[in-house]
């Protein structure tokens, strides 16, 4: 049987099917769902709805849970898109930026209600944008509670293991 991604694969056992799947080994371990590959475009906003956006996710592909100190603090849950399946509607200006450490990932914040509904940073594909999912208004919980998660330890620069305890996360 040929490998869909090539010879540098992973196999793994889905879990909602009685079947073989094989994902690109340089993926992040991850729990493959089974889940058909579905890309929706859905919108999202900020508290105060100064910004507001709307990107193309696949949430079968999954979503993030990281354990640094600003993703723990704010609870950050992302989905992951390139540039351009991330539309910025409004509120460019209403964005504060902070960076910190090695100054590379921008995290932005609404200047008037301080949520952070999107990041933009590097992989190794080039540039990538982070989707807040609790910010997206048309996500149904369904959705969110059969997305899977990738836990990545952040805290220690291990961004391909998942830390040793990720219940608070």
């Amino acid at each position: 049987m040929k490998r869909p991604y090539g010879s540098r694969t992973r196999r793994w056992r889905c879990a909602s099917v009685d079947q073989l799947c094989y994902v690109p080994s340089r993926w992040p371990l991850r729990r493959h769902t089974g889940i058909a590959p579905v890309k929706r475009t859905y919108y999202g906003r900020c508290h105060c709805g100064a910004v507001r956006f709307e990107a193309d996710i696949d949430l079968s592909l999954g979503t993030y849970k990281c354990n640094c100190s600003i993703c723990t603090m704010n609870r950050f849950w992302p989905a992951i898109v390139k540039p351009g399946a991330f539309r910025l509607l409004a509120g460019e200006s209403e964005l504060t930026e902070y960076l910190f450490n090695t100054r590379k990932k921008r995290h932005l914040f609404c200047r008037h209600c301080g949520v952070r509904s999107f990041g933009i940073g590097q992989s190794l594909d080039g540039t990538v944008y982070g989707v807040n999912v609790m910010c997206l208004e048309n996500l149904e919980v369904g959705e969110l509670v059969t997305a899977p998660i990738t836990y990545v330890d952040g805290r220690n620069d291990n961004w391909q293991s998942a830390p040793v305890e990720t219940r608070h996360l």
